[in-house]
């Protein structure tokens, strides 16, 4: 009996923080360059065998993981010759505010008072070599391959890199870290354009009630279990 309601409680958790995760996708489904993620699981079986401890009490699911869905989103044109998008795999590699290096699909860009490349958040736009890009002209571009003009002169490229997808974490609302595959990205660079989310908010909408009905069932089930222990261990108590 114990046993059904550690399957059923652990599934309404499972349940319940992918949902979490869902509905933070569709409250980015217009955010440029978000990438959408879900919830991984594995089974208790799994988790047990895995800690040395196959006697440990319960079947049922836990949260595993992150999974990141790597798809294009869609590529809008808005004539800002900063604004950025990329067709195919890579990201634009950014320093943040503490240093680390973060990385994003997201390609809104400005200057600063200096000339310097960044993001909406201050983080600095990478060049290949790591560093900053300054482009102080008048007038600034960015061609197919990443290359950034300034009035003409080459000013700096930017650095584009494919992520191991095991190893993503999601750092702010665009912003990802991971580890840097030794393979280049080789991205098409559209300059004037911005890509947006990739959530398929019909597709994720679907899932969320499917995961609703999963979690009520889940509830049913416990109550119905516990109900049933509480008339065995009265039925027991009068004998």
């Amino acid at each position: 009996m114990l046993r059904g309601i550690y399957t059923s409680v652990s599934g309404m958790g499972a349940a319940d923080r992918r949902q979490q995760v869902l509905a933070n996708n569709i409250a980015n489904a217009g955010t440029p360059g978000f990438r959408a993620d879900d919830v991984t699981a594995e089974s208790f079986d799994q988790i047990f065998t895995a800690l040395w401890d196959p006697l440990a009490p319960g079947t049922g699911a836990e949260p595993a993981g992150r999974r990141f869905d790597l798809s294009q989103g869609p590529v809008s044109r808005t004539g800002a010759p900063l604004d950025v998008a990329l067709e195919g795999n890579g990201f634009f590699a950014l320093t943040a505010a503490d240093g680390q290096t973060v990385f994003t699909r997201a390609g809104r860009f400005t200057r600063d008072a200096g000339g310097v490349l960044r993001s909406p958040d201050g983080s600095t736009v990478q060049g290949i070599d790591g560093g900053p890009i300054t482009a102080t002209g008048a007038a600034v571009r960015i061609t197919e391959d990443g290359t950034v003009l300034s009035d003409g002169a080459v000013a700096g490229r930017l650095r584009l890199v494919s992520l191991d997808p095991t190893t993503m974490q999601r750092t702010g609302t665009a912003t990802l870290t991971g580890t840097v595959e030794a393979a280049p990205a080789t991205p098409k660079v559209v300059s004037g354009a911005l890509e947006g989310s990739n959530v398929d908010v019909t597709a994720t909408m679907t899932t969320m009630s499917m995961l609703m009905r999963a979690f009520e069932a889940g509830r049913q089930a416990v109550q119905l279990q516990n109900e049933t222990l509480n008339q065995t261990v009265n039925q027991v108590g009068r004998l």
